[in-house]
Parts: C-alpha cells; structure tokens; sequence
C-alpha cells in the first residue's frame, strides 16, 4: 500500500512539473512563411543576415516557435509611416551593431 502511494506521489510531482513547463509548438520555415506573410526565400534571407524573426537550428533542421513568430509580428505593429521607418532603422542598427 505504501509503495502504492508513493509511486502516485511521485506520478503526481511529475505531472506538476510538466505542467509548469511551456510547451513550445514549433513551425517549419513554410508555416512561418504563412504565419508572417513572408516568403520562404525572405526568411531564408532574413536568416542569413541576423534578422529577426529568430529561429532554432536543430540539427539541419530549421524550425521557428509559434510564440517568438507571434511576438515578432505583434513588435511590428506600427500607427505611423514614421514609426514605421524607425522600427526599420532600429532594426538594420541592432543587425549591424551600430
């Protein structure tokens, strides 16, 4: 009976720490190509020069997390010309270092 209850606790304590571990949902290059409007070929590109949006490398593989491709298009969000230039701006500085 004891082991019983033991085993459970430990399924339970399990269970808790899985559960306070995001789960990250992973896209291959073609569905983020979907997700944010952009060409496969433009990501690629963005990829090759240091542009957001970040992706993983696993393996060979590419891949991008749904929520960093969320977060990406949600920055992006502009209510001017202006801020929207400046965005770019920022964003060729932080690729450049400059």
């Amino acid at each position: 009976m004891e082991k019983d209850t033991h085993r459970e606790s430990k399924e339970l304590q399990q269970q808790l720490i899985e559960s306070a571990i995001p789960k990250r949902v992973l896209c291959n290059e073609h569905q983020a190509a979907e997700i944010t409007g952009f060409a496969v070929q433009t990501l690629r590109r963005r990829r090759m020069q240091g542009l957001p949006p970040s992706f993983l490398k696993l393996g060979q593989r590419v891949t991008y997390d749904r929520q960093v491709l969320e977060d990406y298009l949600n920055d992006s969000i502009c209510t001017s010309t202006k801020e929207s230039k400046q965005k770019l701006k920022d964003e060729m500085r932080n690729r450049t270092g400059k």
